[in-house]
């Protein structure tokens, strides 16, 4: 009789045999993002970059000018699409996102006008258009820091994305010390509408290695906007860097085995 063990078995391309790797996972041995979209909303989904037009505190002087030694010249968003006028797209509402800007504010208008949101989805959405049809995206502000603006500013900008019909999310690239409770309270109603989730760019919990990619902020200070968007019940994506300078193995293990238990 044959030992079920021996059935599970295979021969690896080095010659060494073991049990085979997970692949329910869509055929891969890891749990992807691709798998996860997938599962959430039954279809393959794509994260569309865009421009929210914001600058970061560790760049305009409040915290530094230079920014993390890892962000690039356009605030790690070189693929977010501009914002250039275009003319808006099926089912982009007007540029100010009536009724959720008060009429007191025209310079915030004029703003989020020039930014045209909808016009960023659908240039976008043709970028992708030879990899997925009548698809469903996340609209991602992925340049700089994606907080770091009065509330009209971030209501008018993230209230315009959602109204799109073919974002199914909506995502934010930003810090933990910009995420004051106006804000929290923003995302959370918005999360309402769509699943909203916030990217947060840890790295290392090592403050020696924070220190020197000039991160601008403790680990305290994450700790505590991880747990207050949780409570809103927001979905919170923690960036990692593995291969900082003067980290050993080990080192980015405890990064991992840290946020592992969050």
């Amino acid at each position: 009789m044959n030992d079920t063990r021996n059935q599970m078995q295979e021969t690896w391309p080095n010659g060494r045999t073991g049990r085979p790797l997970q692949t329910r996972w869509g055929e891969k041995p890891y749990y992807s993002l691709d798998y996860y979209l997938k599962e959430t909303f039954g279809q393959k989904v794509y994260k569309l970059a865009l421009d929210g037009g914001m600058t970061c505190p560790n760049r305009d002087g409040t915290l530094g000018t230079g920014g993390c030694i890892f962000c690039s010249e356009g605030g790690s968003g070189d693929f977010a699409e501009s914002s250039s006028p275009s003319s808006p797209g099926p089912g982009c509402g007007t540029p100010a996102a009536p009724g959720r800007v008060s009429p007191a504010l025209p310079e915030i208008e004029k703003r989020i006008a020039r930014l045209d949101v909808c016009g960023q989805i659908e240039r976008a959405k043709a970028r992708v258009s030879s990899k997925i049809k009548d698809g469903k995206y996340v609209a991602y502000f992925q340049s700089y820091t994606n907080t770091y603006g009065p509330l009209p500013y971030l209501t008018a900008l993230f209230s315009q994305a959602v109204s799109h019909p073919d974002i199914a999310a909506l995502s934010i690239g930003t810090r933990p010390d910009c995420l004051p409770e106006e804000t929290r309270e923003l995302l959370k109603k918005l999360n309402q509408e769509k699943p909203v989730w916030v990217e947060l760019g840890l790295q290392t919990i090592h403050e020696d290695s924070a220190r020197l990619i000039r991160r601008g902020y403790k680990l305290p200070c994450f700790l505590d906007a991880l747990r207050r968007l949780k409570e809103a019940g927001l979905t919170v994506v923690v960036h990692v860097i593995l291969g900082l300078p003067g980290e050993t193995r080990e080192d980015m293990l405890e990064t991992v085995r840290f946020l592992g238990f969050k």
